[in-house]
């Protein structure tokens, strides 16, 4: 069975499915969270053309105070109890890279961490350029400044961005398939100009980027056999 994790403001993609059932974060968590607006912290089994796969609708990040553990624990919940084979991770994210489109979904295939980015991108690509689109982890809360996104471009990131890398993580070290979509929601190139959208901008973007994954993803469903 296939598994979607919704980033920020990506809650209304559930809407375009039939969701047959919900088991909110509480039901496995031994933890207190806090609500956020565009995080609903469910999983949802849903259907398409008769097919059903699951819709994590939220996620826990680690600048909220969670750990790496804490935040996986909605995937190890979803593939204990529905037996997952695959994951698609989504996220929004800032632009590095000129080639990079606001609102236009980008696939990752490379993810490294700050404040080890140098080290990561060497240990990723060999020692040669890397290859594909590289999603960089900042811990937040807080925004970066315009000369670490300059810093990061060098080093070869074309996203940056506050997850991703907890999933993924934990998904590799588990053997699961997984893929890493992630969209766009700023552009900090040619980093002359350091822009920080609120919480309402990123939704805005985020709203329009949903039609285009639900295409996306009712393209996968429709290929599984």
């Amino acid at each position: 069975m296939l598994a979607i994790i919704l980033g920020s403001g990506l809650s209304k993609f559930s809407n375009h499915f039939e969701i047959i059932e919900k088991t909110s974060f509480s039901e496995f968590l031994n933890i207190e969270y806090q609500p956020i607006n565009g995080h609903l912290r469910e999983i949802h089994i849903a259907k398409y053309n008769g097919k059903e796969f699951v819709i994590i609708s939220g996620r826990l990040h680690y600048y909220e105070g969670y750990s790496f553990a804490q935040i996986s624990k909605p995937l190890a919940f979803s593939i204990q109890k529905h037996g997952i084979k695959k994951f698609i991770i989504t996220s929004i994210c800032g632009a590095l890279a000129k080639h990079i489109k606001i609102g236009e979904w980008v696939d990752i295939d490379t993810v490294v961490a700050l404040p080890t980015v140098c080290q990561a991108v060497i240990q990723q690509s060999n020692t040669k350029t890397t290859k594909g689109n590289t999603y960089a982890f900042h811990q937040g809360p807080s925004y970066g400044t315009l000369s670490e996104y300059k810093m990061m471009h060098y080093l070869g990131a074309s996203t940056i961005g506050m997850s991703v890398l907890p999933e993924a993580k934990y998904l590799k070290e588990k053997g699961v398939h997984f893929e890493i979509k992630t969209l766009p929601i700023c552009q900090y190139f040619p980093f002359d100009t350091l822009c920080e959208p609120c919480h309402e901008e990123v939704l805005d973007i985020a709203n329009l980027g949903v039609e285009k994954l639900v295409t996306k993803i009712k393209t996968t469903l429709n290929n599984i056999k």
